[in-house]
């Protein structure tokens, strides 16, 4: 068994909760996954792979991360965090957002 594989262990038999990982090595190829068949909501995985090309994006000049947004209503979606509690109408940087 290897050190991940400990490490795994402990930390699913502490949580009270399904956990899900996903593990790869790309030097040596070991993958280990815990429950790594059970479907899991994306919670806010999403976000760094978006912000990673959000990002990229503004520093290749494609857009300003200071230009402002107005927010929606229809941007407001179940689980998003804090921007559920602002009023629609609210006018942020792309930075603030």
């Amino acid at each position: 068994m290897s050190a991940v594989q400990r490490i795994l262990d402990i930390y699913n038999q502490k949580v009270t909760a399904k956990l899900g990982i996903g593990y790869k090595n790309f030097d040596t190829g070991e993958e280990l996954y815990l429950n790594g068949d059970q479907p899991f909501p994306a919670a806010s995985t999403f976000k760094v792979p978006l912000l990673i090309a959000l990002f990229d994006y503004a520093a290749r000049g494609g857009l300003s991360l200071d230009e402002k947004y107005v927010l929606k209503e229809e941007d407001i979606a179940i689980g998003s965090g804090v921007l559920s509690a602002l009023t629609p109408g609210v006018c942020l940087s792309l930075r603030d957002y």
